[in-house]
């Protein structure tokens, strides 16, 4: 695998041509005029997103589209309500002409990981979406691609936990609830087909005894469990 320093930010995979000349434009200032265009539509891929801060992007440059051909993916930080969480950039798709064509845009978070994990030549992302809403704290867990411009999700994992997130324990839980389930991801190619599996391990907290708050988490019960999965398209 091939790495290289993006413009802007962190380093990427390529493994596709790259066609993009980015002296030929300020790029930084066609950001910022496609994404407040973006902004002003208020569609269903923005849900509550208010502004944008081209301060800090980060490009990246890939075979997010098709296997053959570059695009770059640029994710911009931005304010957004407070039940986003961390899903509080502006992620866009685009390649360079004379200026930047946006190809698809989303609100999201900043990608985790960069990865072809099943091996069809087009680079997936791995997201971990964190907010906390209403006393619960929620952790989403996604695995997608933009094939031929549209989101495809290869993978999706919801946690949900009202450990020290607002939530009244003692009041609004029994005997034998699961309070909190946490996991993490590991991804490995096992069998050296260049296909990623996913070692998952997860925790869940029960409900074990107490009247209060303290001796309920004191009390907890811990139940640890590891799988594997194989992303499966189908």
């Amino acid at each position: 695998m091939r790495y290289f320093k993006a413009m802007i930010g962190l380093f990427v995979l390529i493994s596709c041509n790259s066609q993009h000349d980015t002296n030929k434009i300020n790029l930084t200032e066609q950001i910022y005029r496609q994404s407040q265009q973006i902004l002003n539509k208020h569609n269903n891929q923005i849900w509550n997103l208010l502004s944008i801060d081209t301060t800090d992007i980060k490009i990246y440059k890939g075979c997010f589209i098709s296997p053959k051909d570059s695009v770059l993916f640029i994710s911009i930080s931005g304010e957004a309500g407070g039940s986003s969480g961390n899903a509080n950039r502006l992620n866009l798709l685009g390649h360079i002409k004379d200026s930047l064509v946006v190809d698809y845009y989303e609100q999201g978070a900043l990608p985790d990981t960069i990865l072809d994990f099943d091996n069809d030549g087009i680079d997936d992302f791995y997201f971990n979406i964190g907010s906390v809403w209403m006393g619960s704290c929620n952790d989403n867990y996604l695995i997608k691609n933009f094939s031929s411009k549209k989101e495809t999700v290869l993978f999706q994992q919801h946690d949900e936990s009202v450990l020290d997130c607002g939530w009244i324990i003692e009041e609004s839980s029994k005997l034998g609830d699961t309070l909190s389930t946490s996991r993490s991801f590991k991804f490995q190619d096992f069998n050296n087909d260049k296909k990623y599996e996913i070692i998952r391990t997860t925790e869940y907290k029960i409900h074990n005894g107490g009247k209060i708050e303290q001796d309920i988490i004191d009390s907890l019960k811990s139940i640890v469990t590891i799988d594997t999965i194989r992303i499966n398209k189908n």
